[in-house]
């Protein structure tokens, strides 16, 4: 299945669609492919937002750690020390 149809059926279900594609095996196993560039351990959820935002590899924080990832990617991997250097980045 290329990437495009991959997406035209995830775009067309918003609602329940990590029930949906976990019901269909040939689904989640196109899931997990396209989105091999992810640690096994990532979720359903970050992998179906890296597939419907054209994310090709996992972006890092500038600890060159992956991005915390909760509905959206963060602009940090999520440690303190990170996250207050961005604030006083963004204030400048």
């Amino acid at each position: 299945m290329s990437k495009e149809d991959l997406l035209k059926i995830l775009n067309g279900k918003n609602l329940g669609i990590f029930n949906f594609v976990k019901s269909k095996p040939e689904l989640y196993k196109e899931v997990l492919d396209k989105t091999s560039f992810l640690s096994s351990d990532s979720s359903l959820s970050l992998r179906i937002f890296c597939l419907k935002n054209n994310i090709l590899e996992m972006p890092l924080c500038s600890c060159g750690k992956p991005l915390k990832y909760k509905k959206y990617l963060y602009s940090t991997c999520g440690d303190k020390k990170y996250i207050n250097l961005k604030i006083e980045n963004n204030k400048k």
